[in-house]
């Protein structure tokens, strides 16, 4: 199950996470009309695979602004510049690099 988008309650301080089975291309969908896809350290370790996710990511017709968030790891950081390059100027897509799932969440609940 992938979360389909948040929604922080100003009175209550809170969030509230409302999840979808089908979340085909992106990873989160924001109410602030933002979608995010998530390549998480063992996808930049792993290999180009995950390319072919943020190919579908870009090609998916949404009218969401479309973001990507990498892990940039110790371990990750030497095949960074290349998933940078790949996505910011081969795809045209926005990267905010993140170092882990903590930074992300956190940065999800901000944005």
């Amino acid at each position: 199950r992938k979360c389909t988008y948040l929604h922080t309650s100003a009175a209550g301080g809170g969030v509230k996470i409302f999840f979808e089975n089908e979340l085909v291309v992106a990873d989160f969908h924001l109410p602030n009309k933002s979608c995010i896809l998530y390549v998480s350290e063992c996808d930049v370790v792993a290999g180009n695979s995950y390319k072919r996710r943020l190919v579908r990511y870009r090609n998916s017709s949404s009218s969401f602004q479309e973001l990507v968030l990498v892990e940039n790891t110790r371990l990750s950081e030497q095949y960074f510049s290349a998933v940078q390059k790949f996505v910011v100027f081969d795809l045209g897509l926005t990267l905010l690099p993140v170092s882990g799932q903590t930074e992300a969440s956190q940065l999800i609940t901000q944005m």
